[in-house]
């Protein structure tokens, strides 16, 4: 718990960007976890979003400071919904999340600009600490 108390304390949390965090992922259990961490550790608010198209309506409607993205999802795929992200704010940040390896996310992107990567399963300080 040392780590995460000298993480709370850090001034560069203070550098965030303003707004929230939009989480777009299937998985209702990643909206609830993320949530709470970064509520407690970043003091920072969390919208959600089950799917691609939902995750771009909410962008559109909040002040976003970085989306929180998983690569699988029903619908509209996690490159696709980056790709929407990107024309609708070219320098929006994004973390794509995914059990996918770097090798395979890489290769779904293409020449495409590749997202920070954050590769499933992920521990708490590696997760703050590519946010921050």
């Amino acid at each position: 718990m040392d780590n995460l108390t000298s993480f709370q304390s850090d001034p560069a949390i203070r550098k965030m960007p303003q707004g929230v965090i939009l989480i777009i992922d299937d998985d209702p259990v990643i909206h609830e976890v993320l949530t709470r961490i970064f509520s407690l550790f970043l003091k920072m608010g969390t919208v959600t979003a089950t799917n691609g198209h939902e995750g771009l309506q909410i962008f559109q409607q909040q002040s976003v400071a970085l989306v929180f993205l998983d690569m699988n999802m029903p619908g509209m795929s996690g490159e696709q919904t980056y790709e929407n992200l990107r024309q609708l704010a070219p320098h929006v940040r994004v973390i794509v999340s995914s059990s996918l390896s770097l090798t395979e996310i890489k290769s779904r992107f293409g020449e495409r600009e590749l997202p920070t990567f954050l590769q499933k399963p992920y521990d708490m300080d590696t997760l703050l600490n590519i946010v921050q």
